[in-house]
């Protein structure tokens, strides 16, 4: 990723606006993953408002993987990524987050624009007062599969998220609660999510 290219407006089918520096191969190849999980379509249908892929997101100070707004639904993902956040191998409740197991930088981006997508998922999910989706989101935190998943109950969503979309049997064998939390989600938005193993 060449990092002396300026942020310029692009087009994407997954936000009504984009900016990126990324040139149009470095993009395609970063946002396939939607259409590799199937998400492309449905993405077209409930689009980002806004797609920002920037070298650096921060985030109150702290630099960040990603960020998303549930109010305006944008998300932000960082390109650049030091090889120190990435390469760990899986182990349930043992890695800071799922893009903290991929194997290369493209790879991560790509995980963190599904964790993202998880947000994205859940803010058009909205408030849901099913038995399971309040048991799992009240108890089951402590028991997510990532450090990061364990910070708070949106972070929870969007890892089980993107645990659902590359580690799936590993959710289901370790937190059963979050794989059916994200399976009616799914249902309950119109979203078929193909696994994707990262192996």
């Amino acid at each position: 990723m060449n990092p002396d290219l300026p942020l310029r407006n692009a087009n994407t089918p997954y936000a009504l606006e984009l900016e990126t520096h990324l040139d149009a191969v470095l993009l395609a190849r970063l946002t396939c993953i939607y259409e590799d999980i199937g998400a492309s379509f449905w993405l077209a249908v409930r689009p980002l408002s806004r797609l920002e892929l920037t070298r650096e997101v921060w985030d109150e100070g702290v630099q960040v993987a990603g960020l998303y707004s549930y109010p305006a639904r944008w998300m932000k993902v960082a390109t650049r990524r030091v090889k120190t956040e990435y390469g760990k191998p899986w182990v349930w409740q043992g890695v800071y987050s799922v893009s903290s197991t991929a194997t290369t930088q493209t790879q991560a981006v790509q995980m963190t624009l599904v964790h993202e997508l998880g947000h994205h998922v859940h803010s058009v999910l909205g408030v849901l007062d099913e038995a399971l989706f309040l048991k799992t989101m009240r108890a089951n935190i402590l028991q997510g599969g990532t450090t990061y998943s364990r910070s708070r109950r949106t972070e929870y969503f969007a890892e089980c998220f993107a645990l659902y979309t590359f580690y799936s049997t590993e959710l289901l064998l370790g937190d059963p609660e979050g794989y059916g939390m994200i399976e009616l989600a799914l249902e309950r938005v119109g979203l078929e999510v193909k696994q994707h193993d990262p192996r």
